[in-house]
């Protein structure tokens, strides 16, 4: 019996102990469930403060919430925390009280998050230099580009919204391996390949169709932003004339397990599996439209077709007679089908048989229509780099 009540006085002591309250000099806010604890506003429709927006208000705010706190959902973000200008607003206390089982709480948090973050690239409190070396776009870019994906992608226990977009960028721009960017940044495959993937189908229906296709951009826009004066002069084109560059490049990819798939992947050209897509921007090297992927052994001229038989992504109600479609010397077989659509083809020209030499005039109109695809060049230059990605994901 000694025992048992020396035991059961240890236990009283403990939880007369915990619930022991401290004065902390740290200021705290206030403990109402009946006003808000930002702008003293009554309920009654609050939210309820969680842990984690708490333990974010004294990380950011040097301020101790209480737990059960209520607060109006107009002062949140969209990751639950408390927006910075309501923890500078906040009426604080210059002493807060706590009890020895909220301090242990916070403390064990603490440790938790140093842990987590310890060696690990932090997408969220990322530097000008570090983004731009991981990812390709400036700071102000990648904030940019988050708020596209904030309304379609959760925070988890692993990453938040910027970190999934992360991901997918250094995935982009590095093509590293799921396996590799598990061991940089602290999380597992599983979590990698699940964030990459809905980042890619949040960009596709909130990114992609604002700033690429046919239906993102007018036939006025192109003409007055997005033209050069020098293409206008040296094509002769009218001022309500649209020109448009056209090429196709191709994209490395890996050996499908698929053998029938895979022949039709493999490129005698370039001795590897690849696809092609077609490339539409304007004469200031603005990326219009990418039609496709299509098979390798698809040339320029058969895609072309295609796209104007087909009518693909209803390119025919976007442009106009007269238009200037300014392609090279692989789109030779599609410029009876442009003329018959009312199209003018701008193509370096071909000596004709028994010549040794082109005409000045031959030439000069070749030399014209170099200077004016110069920018798609770097355009495609630029999208082969941004896709290198695609060559180590598997079919």
């Amino acid at each position: 019996m000694t025992v048992i009540r020396t035991l059961f006085l240890q236990k009283l002591q403990e939880l007369h102990s915990s619930f022991q309250v401290l004065r902390l000099n740290i200021p705290g806010a206030s403990n109402s469930h009946a006003r808000c604890v930002v702008c003293k506003k009554p309920g009654p429709k609050f939210l309820v403060v969680s842990s984690d927006a708490r333990f974010q208000a004294f990380i950011d705010g040097n301020v101790l919430i209480p737990a059960g706190a209520r607060c109006c959902s107009s002062h949140f973000q969209e990751n639950g925390f408390l927006k910075t200008q309501c923890l500078d607003i906040m009426s604080k206390s210059e002493n807060s009280s706590s009890n020895r089982t909220s301090i242990v709480k916070l403390l064990t948090h603490m440790r938790e998050t140093c842990q987590k973050t310890q060696n690990k690239i932090d997408f969220d409190n990322f530097g000008e230099t570090d983004c731009t070396n991981l990812t390709g776009l400036s700071h102000q870019q990648f904030e940019d580009l988050c708020l596209y994906v904030l309304l379609y992608i959760k925070s988890t226990p692993s990453h938040t919204p910027k970190t999934s977009v992360g991901f997918f960028l250094i995935n982009m721009k590095c093509a590293l391996s799921n396996k590799l960017m598990s061991t940089l940044v602290k999380v597992s495959i599983s979590s990698i390949r699940r964030a990459i993937n809905t980042v890619r189908q949040a960009l596709m229906r909130s990114f992609v169709p604002l700033h690429l296709g046919f239906e993102s951009i007018t036939l006025e826009q192109i003409i007055k932003d997005h033209t050069r004066p020098l293409a206008k002069t040296l094509l002769d084109a009218d001022d309500d004339n649209m020109i448009l560059v056209l090429d196709g490049t191709y994209i490395y990819i890996q050996k499908s397990n698929n053998f029938s798939f895979q022949r039709k992947l493999f490129s005698l050209h370039k001795s590897r599996p690849l696809v092609k897509p077609m490339v539409v921007v304007s004469t200031t090297g603005h990326f219009v439209a990418i039609v496709g992927p299509y098979l390798s052994r698809n040339n320029d001229a058969s895609i072309l077709n295609h796209m104007m038989k087909c009518n693909v992504n209803d390119i025919k109600s976007f442009v106009n007679d007269k238009d200037i479609f300014v392609v090279d010397r692989g789109f030779r077989d599609s410029i009876t089908l442009l003329e018959e659509l009312g199209i003018k083809a701008a193509m370096p020209t071909f000596m004709k048989k028994g010549e040794k030499q082109m005409s000045d005039a031959d030439a000069n109109t070749s030399r014209m229509v170099t200077k004016v695809k110069y920018h798609t060049y770097i355009v495609d230059f630029k999208s082969q780099e941004s896709l290198t990605f695609i060559y180590i994901q598997n079919m």
